[in-house]
């Protein structure tokens, strides 16, 4: 909850949406796929900065004093696009027709309930 952070968190996932949503290559999508969705400690990470950037009215009243209301809702909306590409990128890597086992359809289950907290 380090205030200061909040603007290079918030730059960086903008670039790693950014990633996301551009990607055309399936190797680049699966390597994103496992850093932002398998990777438990970056998605932790991002999920508890997700929760606090949405849900923290005490966060919240901080970074609209030190940086605006403005910037407040381009995080909010960033974060939210984070978690509607991350469901893109699962749906992507898990319909090709050489992908079709019961297995990946297993996991992509799993990895979309991983996002429940969403809701």
């Amino acid at each position: 909850e380090n205030i200061v952070l909040v603007p290079l968190v918030h730059s960086l996932l903008r670039v790693f949406n950014a990633l996301i949503d551009r990607t055309v290559f399936d190797i680049l999508n699966d390597m994103l796929l496992t850093i932002f969705m398998l990777k438990e400690e970056t998605f932790s990470y991002i999920k508890d900065y997700s929760i606090n950037i949405l849900c923290n009215r005490n966060l919240e009243t901080e970074i609209v004093a030190k940086f605006g209301q403005a910037f407040l809702e381009k995080q909010r909306i960033e974060v939210l696009r984070h978690y509607r590409l991350c469901i893109k990128m699962v749906c992507e890597s898990y319909t090709t027709e050489s992908v079709q086992s019961k297995i990946a359809i297993q996991t992509k289950i799993s990895l979309l309930k991983k996002l429940e907290f969403l809701t």
